[in-house]
């Protein structure tokens, strides 16, 4: 579990891939800001740091990307609501 000041020294990169592989979730891709894993339905999901410093959440729709109103301080706490795929 992250605690405050944890994070001091890990890069975005490995917070995202450390909260996907959390979820036992294989990992598609994985770039310095986002990660694309699988979720709960076998659908490509994806969690990206946006220029403001918050966690988006998005799945795949053929051919484009569904995007969650809501944003995440937390990557752990983006990842577990990307996992459970498209909900309000």
């Amino acid at each position: 579990m992250e605690t405050e000041g944890s994070t001091d020294n890990v890069s975005v990169r490995d917070r995202l891939q450390r909260a996907a592989r959390d979820l036992w979730s294989q990992v598609i891709d994985l770039g310095e800001s986002y990660v694309v894993f699988i979720d709960r339905r076998g659908l490509h999901t994806r969690v990206e740091l946006g220029e403001d410093g918050f966690f988006r959440v998005s799945w795949q729709d053929e051919p484009s990307w569904i995007t969650f109103p809501r944003t995440f301080e937390n990557p752990r706490e983006a990842a577990l609501h990307a996992y459970q795929g498209p909900h309000d």
